[in-house]
């Protein structure tokens, strides 16, 4: 197994991930169609990468209707999720500061960069295939 992570690419899943795989399908043909290739990637890609969540993907999931949130929570339970150490929460800060990133982004860079994920799976995933 640990031959197998090493020649896995690390990735982070975001939040909206998940909630394309829990949702039901869209009126609105462009998220239907950012749903259906999040399904074909996460059906033929997923075990090609090493995948990671963090604390702040759980407590996103969690949000919102609990049925709902007990769907999205299905797709990521068995994921590895990163630790928020002190060292990512200072350079959290520090890129808040020094790149101005929005709030929600430092601390996502932070974890990613700390943690060398070098893969963010996008929110649109055809961007990525």
């Amino acid at each position: 197994m640990a031959d197998q992570k090493l020649n896995k690419s690390a990735l982070y899943l975001e939040t909206t991930i998940s909630s394309y795989l829990a949702a039901r399908p869209s009126r609105d043909i462009v998220v239907q169609a950012h749903q259906q290739i999040t399904w074909d990637w996460w059906n033929s890609c997923r075990g090609d990468y090493e995948i990671y969540i963090s604390e702040i993907v759980l407590k996103e999931i969690a949000g919102g209707d609990q049925k709902a949130a007990e769907r999205r929570y299905e797709f990521v339970k068995d994921l590895e999720i990163l630790d928020i150490s002190e060292d990512v929460r200072q350079l959290g800060r520090d890129l808040a500061v020094f790149l101005r990133l929005p709030k929600r982004a430092e601390m996502r860079v932070a974890l990613k960069f700390c943690n060398r994920v070098r893969v963010k799976l996008p929110s649109n995933p055809s961007s990525s295939l």
